[in-house]
């Protein structure tokens, strides 16, 4: 008899073993999980990379029309957010609407896309008239500049053609 219950009990201590583990390493990954959890980053800052990759490589004056330049494009892009919020919600408004007219999704969507056209044809306008200023060596750095950085996209080596 004692055999039995020696044998139980060893049966019963190595399951309630077994299950202790397991809730110890669930609340230890949840603790961990928890602690390490970071927003993912933001997308990147194309303004300040310009800034900081062409610090040196302008001249004073360069530098200063450079600065003033990216400032005004900032502040214009700034004064698009808001539009562009405004339309984006409207859009969710119009796919989610019980009574689905694609008639109004269209036209809302032409004028999300004519407002970013006139944002990038002023910004486009505000860049040119910039670029006149600078002389052709600051030109050439931010060419050189242009022309190191990956465009949007899959990356692809040079010497390789992409299939």
């Amino acid at each position: 008899m004692p055999l039995k219950t020696a044998s139980r009990r060893f049966i019963v201590l190595a399951n309630v073993l077994f299950l202790s583990l397991g809730v110890n390493l669930f609340l230890a990954g949840w603790l961990v999980g928890g602690s390490f959890d970071r927003p993912p980053p933001g997308p990147p800052n194309f303004f300040r990379d310009f800034e900081t990759r062409l610090k040196g490589q302008l001249s004073e004056r360069g530098q200063v029309l450079l600065q003033e330049g990216i400032d005004d494009l900032r502040a214009e892009f700034e004064r698009f957010r808001p539009a562009a919020d405004v339309s984006r919600k409207n859009l969710a408004k119009l796919i989610a609407a019980p009574a689905f007219d694609p008639d109004t999704l269209r036209a809302t969507l032409q004028a999300a896309i004519d407002s970013r056209n006139q944002l990038d044809a002023r910004s486009l306008n505000r860049i040119t008239a910039l670029l006149v200023q600078f002389d052709a060596k600051d030109r050439a750095a931010i060419a050189d500049f242009i022309r190191r950085t990956p465009g949007p996209g899959p990356q692809h080596s040079q010497d390789t053609d992409p299939k």
